[in-house]
């Protein structure tokens, strides 16, 4: 009870839970608070036996849901345990060879399902993924397997689109989970806790996202993400706020920034010019430099699935590949439940519900894709894990490249140089780093939270948890004010609103701009500044382009005609 109450009043003001939603959360936050305190104990705790091959796959799966109150507290206890030393038995000597064992046996698992075992350079083809522009930037790689033998946990944030967050499957089908089941597997030989954090947005590209990182994915992970290649502009800087924002990061994540190319025809043969490694993408490059080397210095890489995909269908045989990847993205299991093949879960919810979904998007791929994409990021991923711990058992292993930080590429300076931008959300997921945007307004107002994609019977049975969450009001409802600080003076303040899904807006919804009233510390504005890149059409405008340091008072009034319905989302400043 004591550390159920030490949390609420820590972390509560972050949520928005109603009255009636209260006494459930403190059920669970007690339950979960009473599990975790017993994982701090010793050896023959609950903990241990946790972990057992009977509530293993139970663990696994509950734990790694990202932003949950449940490992939000869990952190909480742990974080209170190390912090007056009593944190038991979590730390213990790595056995690297066993490590090893368990790394080498997942890969051979691997390439076994995808019966490329008996293949001389199988292990090669799926390795192929990944490119590194400087070995400085594996050894970083490495680096961060060595360090969460030490830690006990390993964190990586994902940044992305609906195929990131696994529309059309199931959530738990989507890649980036099959890579965590994979590697906690392995990761489980080590007691570290292998943690994904999949904040893929349906519909909604880079901007403004990459301006809000931490408050998407914390400031804790170990590897950032981005997956925006589909809806990414060609030579933006807005990108390298992307790789700024983890070069600022207090636990110094590497970035891993996917490729495109991923089509395979019908009918084709091995091309050797198809797997050569990208050198450059216009989609991720800043005044002709590409992120992935010029932010080298701080483990950024690149992993290009497209490659392994061709070695896969005309090397490999793969069945699943044998007519090219078009019936991967309009497969007929798109929306139907994961069978339990090579330990993939159902998703518990869909039980009793219709196969399949209403609508089938042609460019989001199907469950077998996602396996494929997440087994193929596992294996890689193993290799370095391997590596990393045959350096640790070898005492005459020279010492890795440190981390080198970069000047600004092309971003300009004032915006992302030795400051970034503050961002305080209604999307969900996010972090609790910075406020919840509805927990700046004033009481008193009538502006509700709504899903603004009337999404939330589709998500709750297919356990998306990508929620286009935003504050909504119509003329009638009145005025909202936020209260919030500037830090750094001198710098934008920006209102965003979610763009409409497909572009096509529901009911009564019209765009911010020119259908609110706008007062900033009680003066009105009317004439609102172009900034780069705070400024997107029918997405982002800017309020003032200068704010002083110190706190301050936006208020914001939808307007027009009586059925005028206004929405936002993103309150950016710095």
């Amino acid at each position: 009870a004591v550390v159920r109450e030490g949390y609420l009043r820590e972390r509560q003001p972050s949520y928005s839970t109603t009255t009636m939603e209260r006494p459930r959360l403190s059920m669970r936050l007690t339950v979960v608070a009473v599990l975790s305190l017993s994982c701090i104990l010793g050896e023959q705790s609950y903990c241990a036996v946790a972990h057992t091959k009977a509530h293993k796959k139970t663990i696994v799966e509950s734990e790694h849901a990202p932003h949950a109150h449940e490992m939000d507290v869990v952190n909480f206890v742990r974080a209170k345990a190390a912090a007056t030393g009593h944190m038991q038995g979590t730390n213990a000597p790595a056995n690297t060879q066993k490590i090893i064992e368990a790394a080498e046996a997942k890969r051979l698992e691997i390439r076994k399902y995808l019966n490329i075992d008996d293949k001389a350079d199988g292990a090669k083809w799926l390795d192929e993924l990944l490119f590194f522009t400087h070995e400085r930037s594996k050894d970083m790689v490495k680096n961060k397997f060595k360090e969460s033998i030490k830690s006990g946990t390993f964190k990586v944030g994902v940044m992305g689109i609906s195929t990131t967050a696994g529309h059309d499957c199931h959530h738990n089908q989507s890649y980036v989970h099959v890579f965590q089941r994979h590697m906690q597997t392995v990761m489980n030989t080590a007691n570290v806790r292998f943690e994904t954090r999949n904040q893929g947005m349906g519909g909604l590209g880079p901007l403004p996202n990459t301006l809000c990182v931490e408050a998407i994915v914390g400031n804790d992970v170990d590897v950032i993400v981005w997956d925006y290649m589909m809806m990414a502009p060609r030579a933006d800087c807005s990108v390298e706020f992307f790789t700024r924002a983890a070069q600022a990061m207090p636990s110094e994540p590497v970035v891993l920034m996917w490729q495109g190319g991923v089509w395979l025809p019908e009918t084709g043969k091995f091309d050797g010019k198809n797997v050569k490694p990208k050198r450059s993408n216009p989609k991720q490059e800043c005044n002709r430099a590409w992120m992935v080397n010029y932010y080298s210095g701080i483990g950024a890489h690149s992993a290009d699935l497209g490659v392994v995909l061709h070695y896969l269908a005309y090397l490999g045989g793969v069945r699943s590949l044998e007519n090219g990847t078009d019936p991967l993205f309009m497969d007929p299991l798109k929306g139907a439940p994961t069978e339990p093949d090579f330990s993939e879960p159902r998703y518990t919810p869909y039980t009793g519900q219709a196969q399949g979904r209403r609508r089938l998007a042609r460019h989001h791929p199907g469950p077998m894709f996602h396996r494929i994409w997440g087994l193929t990021w596992a294996h890689s991923y193993l290799g370095l894990l391997i590596d990393a711990m045959h350096e640790v058992a070898n005492v005459d292993h020279v010492a890795p490249y440190k981390r080198q930080t970069n000047q600004v590429k092309g971003c300009d300076k004032k915006f992302c140089e030795n400051v970034l931008p503050k961002c305080h959300i209604t999307l969900r997921p996010r972090s609790s780093i910075s406020l919840p945007l509805e927990d700046l307004a004033e009481p008193g107002h009538k502006w509700q939270i709504i899903d603004g994609d009337g999404r939330a019977k589709v998500s709750a049975e297919y356990g998306y948890v990508d929620l286009k969450m935003v504050l909504s009001a119509y003329p009638k409802d009145g005025p909202i004010t936020l209260k919030f600080n500037v830090e750094h003076p001198d710098l934008p303040v920006t209102l965003c609103e979610v763009p409409c899904p497909w572009g096509r807006c529901k009911q009564q919804r019209v765009p911010m701009l020119g259908n609110v009233k706008i007062e900033f510390d009680g003066t009105v504005i009317t004439d609102f500044p172009n900034v780069k890149p705070f400024t997107q059409k029918d997405m982002c405008f800017v309020v003032v382009a200068s704010a002083l340091k110190g706190e301050h008072r936006l208020t914001v009034t939808a307007a027009g005609g009586e059925n005028n319905n206004v929405i936002f989302s993103h309150l950016i400043h710095y």
